[in-house]
C-alpha cells in the first residue's frame, strides 16, 4: 500500500489545528512511488537530510549530500546571526506547544 500526500501543510501540531492549509492524500501505490523517485532523481542533492543528534538527543544536525563525504552542519545553514537573534527573541513569546 502507497499513499501519496500533496499540500502545503507543515508537520507540526500548530499547523494541524491553527492553519487553514490543505492536503490532499491520494491511495494509489504506483503513484506514490512513482512521486518518491522523481523527488529521489532531482532533489536528492539539493536539499539537506536532518537527524537528532547529542547525547540526550537535543539537538538537530543539518547534512549536505556531497560526493565525497556529507557536510554536517550544527546549526541551520545559511541563516545569518542576526536571523538567529530575532527567531530567539520571536520563541520567548510563543507557546512551546504551538511551536
Amino acid at each position: 500500500m502507497g499513499w501519496l500526500l500533496v499540500g502545503s501543510m507543515n508537520m507540526d501540531a500548530r499547523s494541524s489545528r491553527s492553519n487553514t492549509e490543505l492536503g490532499l492524500v491520494i491511495d494509489h501505490p504506483a503513484l506514490a512511488e512513482d512521486a518518491l523517485a522523481l523527488m529521489q532523481l532531482h532533489w536528492s542533492d539539493s536539499h539537506y537530510r536532518l537527524r537528532i543528534a547529542g547525547e540526550r538527543h537535543d539537538r538537530v544536525e543539518w547534512i549536505e549530500p556531497d560526493d565525497d563525504k556529507p557536510v554536517v552542519y550544527r546549526a541551520e545553514p545559511h541563516v545569518s546571526w542576526l536571523s538567529r537573534v530575532r527567531l530567539g527573541v520571536f520563541s520567548m513569546f510563543v507557546a512551546e506547544d504551538l511551536l
